[in-house]
């Protein structure tokens, strides 16, 4: 009897952890949290953008202009300006640069690395500007990005990329584990489940 008292428990703990903590920390991590975000280039120029609002009205302040923005499409009226999307899409989206008070296709160019991660190239013509960012292919956070023109190609500065890449990498690492934990909690309840069956069987 102990051991069924065991697969039970062992089950109910298993589906717990599979469906009621690790989806919803997940789902927790997916919105645009308020805050500043400070971009700076490595040509000494800096964009800020200022996340703000209750849950669900965001606001965001790019340079002078403020706009309403989603917390996980990432998209403004004018279309994105900096994040992207959770687990963005293969596909072109709408981009304003403020800078040049531009909205253009930012196109899927493909598979990139940076520092171990494996991320979605985008690309876009501004203008005189051509704008490339990469985004962890998961969490969609931007990892490096450059703008170039005439006047040659700036990057992002080194302690700006060396944050991102941070996030992104630490972000990634707690999406694994929770996607890990709850299909090891699934199988187990399975196995808890089985065994439980078995054990039932051979009393009856």
């Amino acid at each position: 009897m102990k051991r069924l008292w065991w697969c039970l428990a062992v089950f109910v703990l298993s589906v717990a952890l599979g469906n009621f903590v690790a989806p919803p920390v997940i789902s927790s991590m997916k919105p645009l949290a308020n805050g500043e975000h400070v971009v700076e280039w490595s040509d000494g120029t800096r964009e800020v953008f200022t996340v703000t609002g209750p849950k669900k009205d965001a606001m965001v302040t790019v340079g002078d202009e403020q706009m309403e923005i989603s917390r996980y499409s990432m998209e403004t009226p004018h279309g994105l300006v900096f994040f992207f999307p959770w687990e963005p899409e293969h596909r072109s989206f709408a981009f304003y640069d403020a800078p040049t008070d531009t909205t253009a296709p930012l196109d899927y160019v493909g598979r990139v690395e940076v520092d171990g991660l494996r991320a979605l190239r985008f690309s876009g013509e501004f203008g005189e500007v051509t704008r490339t960012f990469d985004v962890e292919r998961r969490t969609g956070g931007v990892v490096a990005a450059t703008r170039t023109s005439a006047d040659g190609e700036v990057t992002l500065a080194a302690s700006t990329q060396d944050k991102l890449v941070r996030d992104a990498s630490s972000r990634a690492r707690i999406l694994w584990w929770l996607q890990f934990l709850a299909l090891a909690s699934r199988v187990i309840a399975v196995l808890a489940a089985a065994t439980g069956l078995i054990l039932l069987v051979r009393r009856s």
